[in-house]
């Protein structure tokens, strides 16, 4: 289980970004190592649960934040849990907390179980998100 844990993903070989040059990672968003300017990457987002960092996503539109399933499958079936699950946007740093939304249902691709390939979610917020140059899909 991802919770609390901050892990490299798999390599898929369908060419994805390596979290080290783009994307939320263990230290925060980077470039080759470094620090990503502050606004660089607007659409990505921090998803904590509990307060802790363990997936990012991308923002879709204002209510609507793409993800893998794997890491939101475990709310399907257990709603309860999504008030402890958050969406942080706006910062570059996993210190900071950002604009941060509720999560009102998540919707997780068919036949996720199936296949890795299409490990694929949506997180939907209780509220839209304000856009700003640190926040836009």
């Amino acid at each position: 289980m991802l919770m609390g844990q901050c892990r490299e993903p798999k390599n898929t070989g369908y060419g994805a970004p390596s979290p080290r040059i783009i994307g939320i990672g263990c230290n925060g968003i980077g470039i080759g190592g470094k620090d990503a300017p502050i606004g660089k990457f607007p659409y990505q987002v921090s998803l904590r649960y509990n307060g802790k960092h363990y997936c990012g996503g991308s923002i879709l539109n204002n209510r609507n934040i793409l993800t893998a399933a794997l890491c939101v499958g475990r709310f399907r079936d257990r709603l309860n849990d999504l008030n402890n699950l958050k969406v942080h946007v706006g910062t570059n740093f996993l210190n900071e907390s950002g604009d941060v939304y509720d999560v009102e249902s998540v919707s997780i691709h068919v036949i996720h179980s199936l296949s890795d390939s299409d490990d694929i979610a949506l997180v939907h917020l209780k509220t839209p998100l304000k856009y700003s140059t640190l926040v836009q899909p």
